[in-house]
């Protein structure tokens, strides 16, 4: 048997080594298929990619993405003549916490009110919230103004050039947490007042 292997490749040897044009032509005939379709092939590397179709917390996110258009990341602006001032920065806070609060399947609320600030002073790097401790003068939100403006990071991130616009962003979670005994996802989109429009309470400064 091992004899005859070792015929059978030498005579396969021998014919490649006899017509390698034959031999090259019909490799490139046998690859020719399958690499026509190599452009088509695409790649579901997105959290919901991992899910069955008829995962119910996969249908149930669907429907609110398509309701307020967005996938995992959502970046809510909110223009104002000056979003430097107390007042503000405390409806921004309001708001920041609703969403956390209220809003389903939010993994995490970045906004102007709890992003990371990191400065040094003299030999020591210090490293909080932009707002924290939470500004209670006109003089400390313009200090806190002075550092945001002056930061790369939060230019055109959550801060505008002009200083009128700042956004809040919100990443969602679409995994579906097996065990939780609080409310299904079903119900937590139905809960009452999870997505009332507080607007009206926020009067324009």
């Amino acid at each position: 048997m091992h004899l005859k292997l070792e015929e059978k490749m030498k005579s396969f040897g021998s014919f490649i080594f006899d017509n390698p044009l034959k031999v090259i032509v019909a490799v490139l005939i046998l690859l020719a298929f399958p690499l026509a379709h190599v452009p088509q092939i695409k790649m579901d590397t997105s959290t919901e990619g991992f899910m069955h179709p008829q995962d119910p917390v996969l249908i149930t996110y669907n429907k609110f993405r398509e309701q307020f258009g967005r996938d995992e990341r959502v970046a809510i602006a909110i223009k104002s003549d000056n979003i430097f001032t107390i007042d503000f920065l405390k409806k921004l806070r309001d708001i920041h916490k609703e969403i956390e609060n209220k809003v389903p399947f939010v993994d995490e609320v970045t906004s102007l009110y709890n992003v990371r600030n990191t400065r040094g002073d003299g030999d020591k790097l210090i490293t909080d919230d932009l707002l924290e401790p939470f500004p209670t003068t006109q003089k400390q939100v313009d200090d806190i103004k002075k550092r945001a403006l002056a930061s790369h990071f939060y230019k055109d991130l959550f801060i505008s050039k002009d200083g009128k616009m700042t956004t809040i962003i919100v990443e969602t979670d679409a995994y579906s947490h097996i065990g939780e005994k609080e409310l299904s996802d079903e119900e937590a989109f139905d809960e009452e007042g999870a997505f009332e429009d507080d607007s009206k309470k926020i009067e324009k400064k």
